[in-house]
């Protein structure tokens, strides 16, 4: 007959196995999590640009397309008294990419109507998938865009290229919580930098709502 101290042993040890599996089980899961994560940023599109195609192009959500309606500069191509209704999804093309880790699929759209597009600029715009729609949370033009691995407030970093005719230069976007800013570039550092792009960053957009703040950079993106 057992003792009461080799019953407690016993029942100690039991919560020792049970405590360790689920640990495992907890490790297992967020392993595979991470893997599943590496394996769809390896197959998503994280690099877009002037000369660079939409390997899978998608569908433009009713929402984001309202929200492109109301840009300005796409308005610009409708002729005179025309209803901005006539601005249709095949303007653009969208592409699915995973700006955070809470698996719903967020958009970068790109203008495919030519009055849209510039010499080696073309106008991006980046959306994020909330439970209450799409919000637009960058809208920019440049040469090119990188979603990049690195992240701020769990979202992806942005790097956009815009050209000059002696150089190519970059500007990294960071997300503040609600919209991608330009990162601050010291004053020194700004005196030899110059641009091309003009940036125009949404405060808290979505549904065809909001406003949204322009900033045209003669000499470097820098946040409205």
């Amino acid at each position: 007959m057992k003792s009461i101290k080799d019953c407690v042993i016993t029942m100690e040890s039991k919560r020792l196995i049970v405590l360790c599996l689920s640990a495992l089980l907890i490790a297992l899961a967020i392993g595979e999590a991470s893997a599943q994560a590496r394996r769809r940023s390896q197959k998503e599109q994280s690099h877009f640009g002037a000369e660079v195609a939409i390997r899978k192009a998608a569908e433009i959500p009713t929402d984001v397309l309202s929200i492109l309606r109301e840009d300005k500069r796409n308005q610009t191509c409708l002729r005179d008294g025309e209803s901005s209704t006539n601005i249709t999804s095949s303007w653009f093309v969208g592409s699915r990419i995973h700006l955070n880790s809470d698996g719903d699929a967020d958009l970068v759209v790109t203008a495919r109507n030519e009055c849209l597009l510039g010499a080696n600029i073309v106008p991006f715009w980046v959306f994020r998938n909330t439970p209450h729609g799409h919000e637009m949370v960058l809208s920019v033009s440049a040469l090119g865009l990188d979603v990049l691995n690195t992240k701020t407030n769990n979202y992806r970093d942005i790097r956009t290229s815009a050209a000059t005719a002696e150089s190519v230069q970059k500007v990294i976007f960071k997300f503040d919580g609600k919209e991608y800013r330009a990162q601050t570039i010291p004053a020194r550092a700004a005196k030899s930098i110059t641009t091309l792009s003009s940036a125009c960053h949404v405060r808290g957009r979505h549904r065809g709502s909001g406003r949204s703040v322009c900033v045209e950079t003669a000499g470097v993106a820098r946040p409205g």
